[in-house]
This record gives structure tokens, sequence and C-alpha cells, in this order.
């Protein structure tokens, strides 16, 4: 039977490129259930991921880590072309550097075994948490319809800015639309609705940015809205809840919107959240998820040192 190696993708931190290769090997395992016998090794001074299958996997375009894959013929390394999964150029992702972005390799990873979950075709996602948009970008990478809701109103702005230019850059036909959203005896919300039109022969995509408190999502999308619901929780050291409405653990923000966040998914469709082991217990995490009502999904081991105070996890489920 063929083995295959990937070349693990080098990583401008240093922290998480040494936690790379590992990462890749669990990813992969949800990826390519098909691929047995993965190792982890160091091939020439570059980290490896090795595995066998009878042939490539399928899934093998979209891993996060992949920088390059071979077949190994006795002590050599043949190159083998991997279909790449992206749909767009991936400046989408790698152009914003801020202060507190998260890892776009890992904001991939978390996408991509979020989508492995799902027990449907995935076709767009919510990112409840948005940030800067980072998962949002991602998922417009991989061709989905994105949504985003974050509180900080500045945050939405940036990003909105950035999409578009670079939408004007790459020269893409697109169009916007900036509204104000009036609630009884809640803060005007910002929604900016975005559609670009990459070329005649893929399909239109749109990006919703909304600035609001996340427990008021339905206020903006319907019940059964999305198919994937990913989000990347505070992780209460750099990313601390920064008003009032949100000044409270990331235990209790998960259990106060994560039922929120379960209404606005499709049946068969899946949650990925990211978060601070060092301030949410995993078990815990788990327990909010299964009484949402969500199914866990049985995932390897994720979890890794991102600094000091950070120690990254993540727990994936469905919606039944």
């Amino acid at each position: 039977m063929p083995r295959y190696t990937i070349a693990v993708h080098p990583s401008h931190n240093r922290v998480y490129a040494s936690a790379a290769p590992a990462l890749t090997a669990a990813e992969l395992s949800v990826l390519a259930p098909e691929a047995s016998d993965v190792e982890v090794s160091v091939i020439a001074g570059v980290d490896h991921v090795t595995f066998t299958s009878d042939r490539l996997p399928p899934g093998l375009g979209r891993l996060s880590g992949l920088f390059a894959a071979y077949e190994l013929v006795g002590e050599l390394l043949a190159p083998v072309e991997v279909p790449r999964a992206s749909t767009h150029d991936d400046d989408l992702v790698t152009i914003q550097r801020y202060a507190g972005k998260t890892n776009e390799s890992f904001t991939k990873l978390l996408l991509n075994v979020t989508a492995a979950a799902a027990h449907r075709e995935p076709r767009d996602l919510l990112d409840p948490l948005a940030g800067r948009g980072t998962t949002l970008n991602v998922g417009l990478l991989h061709g989905l319809d994105v949504a985003g809701i974050e509180l900080n109103r500045r945050d939405v702005e940036m990003h909105a800015a950035f999409l578009l230019q670079w939408l004007r850059d790459k020269r893409y036909k697109h169009s916007s639309r900036r509204s104000s959203v009036n609630r009884k005896g809640k803060p005007k919300a910002l929604r900016v609705d975005i559609e670009l039109a990459p070329d005649k022969a893929a399909p239109n995509q749109r990006a919703v940015l909304v600035a609001d408190d996340t427990r008021y999502a339905m206020d903006h999308f319907g019940a059964g809205s999305f198919d994937l619901v990913v989000a990347d929780l505070p992780y209460g050291v750099q990313h601390g809840s920064r008003t009032e409405a949100l000044a409270r653990s990331p235990a209790d923000l998960l259990g106060e919107a994560l039922p929120v966040w379960t209404k606005l998914m499709r049946r068969g469709g899946a949650v990925g959240i990211a978060f601070n082991a060092l301030v949410l217990d995993p078990s815990h995490a788990h327990a909010l998820v299964a009484a949402a009502g969500l199914q866990p999904f049985a995932l390897p081991a994720f979890q890794h040192r991102v600094d000091a105070s950070i120690v990254r996890d993540l727990v994936v489920a469905t919606r039944p």
C-alpha cells in the first residue's frame, strides 16, 4: 500500500510551529480517516507527517498544515500534486496583522474539523465572536457564505474596510450595503452586507458583518440559518471581555450564548469552539455543549500551548 508524507507548512509563530506537526497529524486523522499508520517525523531537517493510504485522500487539499506532499518510493520522495481547496488567493487571510490575531493555520484547522463533523455539506458559517474576521475570511477562502457578529463596532468597521479594499485590489465585482438595525429597548446595531462575484464560473458569495452582542444573534438571523458555527472564545487573558454586557468568564459566556447559537444551526450542522483550557476546563466545555442539546464529536488530542497563560483546546459537536 502506498505511503505518503506531508511537509508541514512553516509558521511565523515559533510556538505554533512547534505544535504544528502533531496538530497536522490529528487534523489528518479527522479529514482523512482512511489514512493509517500516521507518524510525525523529521526528514532532512523538515517536519513531516507520514501515513499509509491506498490512494491520496481527497480531503488532503484542505489540510491546514499542508506545505507539500510526496509519495515515498524507497528512500526517495516523489512529489505529488494535491488540488488545493481555496477559491481565492491566500492573502485574504495572511495580509492582516494585528495584536491578538489567532494564527490563521489554527483557524483553518478549527473550520476543517468542524466541517468534517457536520452531517451535511456546509454552505455557510457563522462566527458569533467574529473579532476582526479571520474565521470569516477563511470561510470565504473555502467558498462558503459567511456571517459574523462582533460586539466591538470598530473591529467590524475595520474588517469591512479591509474586505472591501481586498475586493477592489483583486478587481472582483462586488456590492455592499450598510444599515442600522433597530430593536425595541436595545441599542442600534450596525450591519454590513457584502456580495462578491469572483468570476462567471464561480457562484457569488455573501458576507454579513454585524456589530452587536452575540446574545442577540436571533435579531439578525433566523433559526436554522447556518450549517457551521465556528467561534474562538475569549481566552480570559489578552482577549478579555471589554464591556459590562460580556464581563463574565468564558464559561458564563458559552453557557448563555451557546443555546442561541444552537438555534441558528440547521439540523446536521456542527459547532466548533476554541478556548483556553487554563480558564475553561475541557470537561466543563463538553458539559455545556451537551446541555445545549448538541452531540459531542470524538476528536484526537488538539490541546497545545500558545503562551504561558494560554493552553488552547477545542470542542466540536453536531446538532441532531
